[in-house]
C-alpha cells in the first residue's frame, strides 16, 4: 500500500465505525458539491446560449434593415433612371417636333 494512492473505498474500509460516518458524510458533501457545480455549469451554458440567441437575433434584424436600405436605394435608382429615360424621350419628341417644324 505504500506507493499507492488511497481511494475513498480504502479509506472507508480502514476507518473505525464512527470515522466511517464522517467519511460517508464527507463523500455525500462532495457529491452535493459536484451536483451544485454541475447545475452552475448548466446555468452558465444556458445563459451563454440565451446570449448567443439574442446576438443572432440582433444581427438578423440588422441584416434585414440593411437589406431594406439596399432595396430602397435600388428602387430610387430605378425610379431615377426611369425619369431620365422619360425626360430623354420627351426631349427627343420636342427635338423632332422642332426639326420637323423648320
Amino acid at each position: 500500500m505504500k506507493g499507492k494512492m488511497l481511494t475513498e473505498e480504502d479509506i472507508w474500509l480502514k476507518q473505525p465505525i464512527c470515522e466511517t460516518t464522517k467519511v460517508s458524510k464527507h463523500i455525500e458533501r462532495k457529491k452535493n458539491v459536484k451536483y451544485v457545480s454541475t447545475l452552475n455549469e448548466q446555468a452558465a451554458e444556458n445563459k451563454m446560449y440565451e446570449q448567443f440567441q439574442e446576438e443572432a437575433k440582433r444581427k438578423l434584424d440588422e441584416y434585414k434593415k440593411t437589406q431594406e436600405q439596399r432595396e430602397n436605394i435600388a428602387n430610387e435608382i430605378i425610379k431615377g433612371s426611369q425619369q431620365v429615360t422619360s425626360q430623354h424621350k420627351m426631349y427627343e419628341k420636342y427635338k423632332q417636333y422642332f426639326v420637323n417644324k423648320k
